[in-house]
């Protein structure tokens, strides 16, 4: 990893400590390489919720340098996963703070055929 990913993860990574000693934290995450997810969510930007005191607690709750790790359930079912904090585009507490992530942004024009 380059020193510029290596700042941006750590922030990430201190953002989302603090923000679950205040309660449950939603992460955005895009599709990227290490993203650990259910089929459903592969394709697509998800919406993951973690914390400590949830209705379907986390106990294998694991937030390292690399991002997250957890059982997280989809549609009552447990699936264990992996969020790499390049997926991370977006996190925010409900009714408290949101932090936006940016990413690089690859436009792509459709070439027009001229009649």
């Amino acid at each position: 990893m380059s020193p510029k990913t290596d700042s941006q993860n750590a922030i990430k990574r201190a953002f989302f400590d603090a923000a679950l000693l205040c309660g449950n934290v939603f992460l955005t995450v895009i599709p990227t390489e290490g993203l650990e997810l259910p089929s459903m969510c592969q394709d697509t930007p998800t919406a993951l919720e973690y914390g400590y005191d949830m209705p379907n607690p986390i106990p294998d709750l694991e937030i390292t340098e690399e991002g997250v790790s957890a059982t997280l359930s989809f549609k009552q079912t447990p699936i264990k996963t992996f969020v790499p904090w390049g997926a991370v585009v977006k996190m925010h507490q409900a009714g408290g703070f949101v932090a936006l992530f940016p990413v690089e942004v690859v436009l792509c024009r459709k070439e027009r055929a001229v009649a």
